[in-house]
């Protein structure tokens, strides 16, 4: 399945199916290849972020600083979390079997991405009437048209649903790997 078809089965998925279909639930990751610095302009720029908290820290095994910028989404419900680096534990194959096939996954998705976008469930302020997974998939829709639009190379490692999540079937990752991008 492509991102626009996963983007078309967010749109169709009753909420409560959310999670065991789609994988949408809490601290939920999307990886780019991508200009760090463009990303946060885009969330910045865009009118549906307000940029909260910047923080550097040392990346985790890299021995290099990296830099966390909290956003909230402004209708509420959603926190954002970007970082320039892909933390392993967001990986797939972290918290599943652990079998070859999810560590070569989380190896391609450790080498072909730079740029992690976080989604969180945010308690403090609720969209009124939207069930809180609703909310990430409408972010997650927001800034998968960003990625289709700017042809940026993409990856959302848990597309794969709770229901489905011990089968280990990668086919259901959403790759977005779009013609004009370097790497291709």
């Amino acid at each position: 399945m492509g991102l626009e078809e996963y983007l078309e089965s967010l749109r169709n998925c009753p909420d409560e199916q959310l999670t065991d279909e789609l994988g949408i639930y809490d601290n939920w990751p999307i990886f780019l290849d991508a200009d760090f610095d463009r990303v946060i302009k885009y969330l910045r720029e865009s009118g549906k972020y307000k940029n909260e908290q910047i923080q550097e820290h040392e990346k985790t095994g890299r021995g290099k600083t990296g830099t966390n910028h909290t956003f909230d989404y402004i209708p509420g419900t959603v926190a954002i979390q970007a970082f320039n680096w892909i933390p392993l534990y967001l990986t797939t194959g972290f918290g599943l079997k652990g079998t070859k096939s999810d560590r070569d996954e989380s190896d391609r998705q450790s080498r072909d991405y730079t740029v992690t976008i976080q989604l969180h469930n945010d308690q403090k302020l609720q969209m009124e009437g939207v069930h809180p997974n609703r909310a990430l998939a409408i972010v997650a829709e927001e800034l998968a048209q960003f990625i289709i639009r700017e042809n940026i190379s993409a990856c959302l490692p848990n597309t794969i649903g709770w229901k489905y999540i011990h089968k280990n079937d990668h086919l259901k990752i959403i790759y977005h790997e779009p013609m004009t991008s370097d790497h291709n």
